[in-house]
């Protein structure tokens, strides 16, 4: 394990298996939660203003429930399959790192919210305002995956290379089984709140 490595592993007090459901209930842990919840549903207000205009309100509840049903959904089948595989890894610290992904994702999406604005206001065509917020959604997932993956590895760094390589594969195979679901879901989200899929 590289120096840095260690450093995040004493930051975050370790992903060694160490850990339970408990620290999930954290105040801390929900109030970063509950911002990423309303980063979120800003991104969601800005896409809903140029696409729908009648149904922000629905689209600003749509875009954090799709990131919260894929993990719901990917998450703890995750950790079923992991801990078939004797994976050094607690479904408390499972969930934290992916509450940390959805967190950052969270962060993405407000940070574009605001340009998403400008451009969903200026275009007056609904279906490239839906483009162009798709593909901030897509960016978002990446990088919350690519964050669930990388404290994934932390957690397994241990492990003999060739589980490390069946732990990987699990992981990227439930990575992809959660952006379809998230798809599937945005799919029917979007319809549903008015705007064009």
């Amino acid at each position: 394990m590289t120096v840095p490595e260690t450093a995040a592993l004493e930051g975050t007090g370790g992903f060694e298996g160490n850990h339970d459901f408990a620290q999930l209930n954290t105040a801390g842990q929900w109030l970063r939660v509950g911002k990423a919840i309303l980063l979120s549903s800003a991104y969601g207000i800005a896409l809903g203003i140029g696409a729908t205009q009648s149904h922000v309100l629905g689209l600003a509840v749509a875009v954090p429930l799709t990131f919260a049903t894929s993990i719901a959904v990917a998450i703890p089948s995750l950790y079923v399959v992991l801990a078939m595989l004797e994976a050094p890894m607690s479904l408390g610290s499972l969930l934290n790192a992916a509450s940390d992904a959805y967190r950052h994702s969270a962060i993405t999406l407000g940070g574009l919210a605001p340009t998403l604005l400008l451009f969903s206001t200026s275009i007056t065509e609904p279906h490239w305002v839906n483009f162009l917020g798709t593909c901030g959604l897509l960016l978002a997932a990446t990088l919350g995956a690519y964050r669930l993956i990388s404290a994934t590895r932390i957690a397994l760094a241990k492990e003999q290379s060739y589980l490390k390589l069946r732990h990987w594969a699990i992981l990227i195979a439930f990575v992809g089984l959660s952006f379809q679901l998230a798809a599937r879901f945005w799919s029917f989200a979007h319809s549903a709140f008015g705007g064009v899929s």
